[in-house]
């Protein structure tokens, strides 16, 4: 999203539950904008982290020499290789305007809130200046703002996200496993499919080889739950682009919505654990909201109806079946042999049914 917690609001007025994640853009923070109070982005962030949710940001940077307001190839002319040449007056712009954005960034590092940070997304469409030149010159500048932010500026509260793709070369553009925490990719789906992209998203796990968590970082259409579970494309996150995408029940209907924010897949801000005061655990939980047992290697649960029988389904965050656990009774005592990550536990008896999402 662009319009962050005032999206978020609107989704609560229709569906009673706020999404976990809002998205922020530095879009328009080096401009000197008559109708935009800069101030907003953070102070956006920092409430919705006091609020237990997480935050990412990102930045659709418009032409550094100010010779238009583009970010879109066709609409400027700014030469990315130029971060190639200390001396050329396009060098001198890109360092500017991120050191600009990184006084923001250390406000919100000064308020203790970590950033889901997506810089120089979509490279390789070449739709966007900074990869309007190839891979090579877009991995310098992303290696150049990874070193002048981080060391330079001391900015240490920013999780990496690398656009990629599922495209052949994908690998080619990719900055290397020491600048990136998180793959994403952005997916604008044709009006009406609602499907998983689990080709995408196996794509980009075979590619990659595993190693880093994949997310939906931008998109359109958000994939029916029930889809991606079937499939197994275990997406991290979705993130609607704006207006249309969100309100206007035009690509995302109400009805989808609510089906989403309702769904036992999907974690919404009032099922997140506690970011702010976390702690190892070392006595069990009952709750049926969501559970951390870092330490743990058994889960104690209590189901509302202990003493019927009842049967008991184990997946992971892709939909893999983990377990299955047929007439029990009692308190459940569940070894999780070395399990780790997000799991959903299906507990189901006769007339009741409770689902509860733990993290090992």
């Amino acid at each position: 999203s662009l319009r962050g917690i005032e999206e978020a609001e609107w989704l609560f007025e229709q569906t009673g539950k706020y999404p976990a994640l809002i998205g922020l853009d530095f879009m328009d923070h080096t401009r000197n904008y008559n109708w935009i109070d800069k101030n907003v982005l953070v102070n956006e962030a920092v409430k919705w982290y006091r609020k237990n949710g997480l935050v990412t940001i990102c930045w659709h940077w418009r032409d550094p020499l100010r010779n238009t307001e583009e970010f879109y190839t066709n609409g400027t002319t700014f030469d990315v290789t130029k971060i190639n040449d200390v001396n050329s007056e396009e060098y001198t712009a890109m360092v500017d305007d991120i050191d600009y954005i990184a006084g923001y960034l250390k406000q919100i590092q000064d308020s203790a809130v970590p950033v889901l940070f997506r810089p120089l997304h979509e490279a390789s469409g070449g739709w966007f200046w900074w990869g309007a030149k190839g891979a090579e010159p877009c991995k310098t500048l992303w290696k150049f703002m990874f070193d002048r932010l981080v060391n330079h500026h001391g900015i240490n509260n920013l999780i990496w996200i690398w656009t990629t793709d599922a495209q052949s070369d994908n690998l080619d553009w990719y900055p290397g496993d020491d600048y990136v925490d998180i793959l994403g990719m952005d997916i604008y789906a044709p009006d009406g499919d609602y499907g998983s992209q689990v080709l995408n998203f196996n794509k980009i796990k075979d590619d990659f080889e595993g190693k880093k968590l994949i997310t939906l970082s931008e998109n359109g259409n958000i994939p029916d739950p029930d889809k991606l579970v079937t499939d197994k494309a275990g997406w991290s996150w979705f993130m609607p682009w704006y207006g249309k995408y969100i309100r206007d029940n035009a690509i995302n209907s109400l009805e989808h919505w609510q089906k989403i924010m309702d769904h036992p897949y999907v974690i919404t801000l009032d099922e997140m654990p506690d970011l702010k005061n976390f702690s190892f655990l070392n006595s069990n939980i009952e709750t049926n909201k969501f559970l951390v047992f870092p330490i743990n290697e058994t889960i104690h649960l209590v189901p509302d109806n202990v003493n019927d029988n009842y049967s008991v389904y184990v997946v992971d965050a892709t939909g893999r079946q983990l377990k299955i656990l047929k007439n029990v009774s009692g308190q459940l005592y569940l070894n999780t042999n070395g399990i780790k990550g997000l799991i959903l536990i299906k507990i189901i008896g006769t007339g009741f049914e409770e689902v509860y999402k733990v993290i090992l």
